[in-house]
This record gives structure tokens, sequence and C-alpha cells, in this order.
């Protein structure tokens, strides 16, 4: 797997990244109006979330940790309380591996542009080499 991530090129990297955390945004926008849906309508486990362009809303303000706005969990479900915890280590782990693959390819491209070994890394100029 990382042999095909180092051939890749930073623009594919990042089309795969902005696909899998949009169709996460999209899932869980669906569990969520999909728990609203099922729970009776005494008990609410989101305030504020009743559509599903809401639920997508408060989907991408969750996973990004922007906030809530009005939009709030409760505590009476636990169950989807808890996958939202989920739901945001998931997006969380997304973020660092597209970071790290990031790095990898900025790194890969230093290796390639510093071929002299008399010159660092971290040279601002070629003067300083």
């Amino acid at each position: 797997m990382r042999r095909y991530f180092e051939r890749a090129n930073v623009v594919t990297i990042a089309l795969i990244f902005l696909i899998l955390l949009i169709s996460c945004w999209f899932l869980f926008a669906g569990i969520t109006l999909g728990v609203i849906n099922l729970t009776d309508r005494e008990t609410v486990c989101v305030a504020e979330v009743n559509t599903f362009i809401e639920a997508l809303l408060f989907s991408i303000e969750t996973g990004t940790t922007i906030g809530y706005g009005s939009r709030s969990i409760n505590g009476q479900c636990f169950s989807f309380v808890f996958s939202w915890i989920v739901f945001i280590v998931l997006c969380k782990v997304l973020e660092c591996i597209f970071c790290s693959l990031l790095f990898l390819k900025f790194s890969e491209w230093i290796k390639i542009t510093h071929r002299d070994d008399n010159c660092s890394p971290l040279t601002m100029a070629e003067t300083d080499c």
C-alpha cells in the first residue's frame, strides 16, 4: 500500500481523501436522520436537526470540529452518542492519514531536489550549499 501512495501524485491522494471524507459525512448524516425518524417524538437525540440538509450540516460541523451553533447532541440516546464518537475518531484518523501521506510526498520531493550529500534539505538558498 505504501508503494502505491509513493508513486501516486498529490492530486490523486487529495482526491481519495476528499471522497472518503465526504462519503463519511453523508453516511453519518443518513444515520442521524434515521435515528431521528426512528425515535419517538418525545426523545430528542439531536436538537434542531429535522431534515437531511440539517443532518449533513451537523455531520460536517462535527467532523471538522467547527462547532454546532444551535444543533447539539442530547445524552438521552446512548447508541447515538457512541456512534458520533466513532464518527469523530474516524474523521480524525482520516485527517492524520492524509497529513502523513502528504508529508511522505513532500519528503520525497526534498530527497529528489537535494541529491547533493553536502547540502542539507533545510537549506534555503543554493549559494549556502
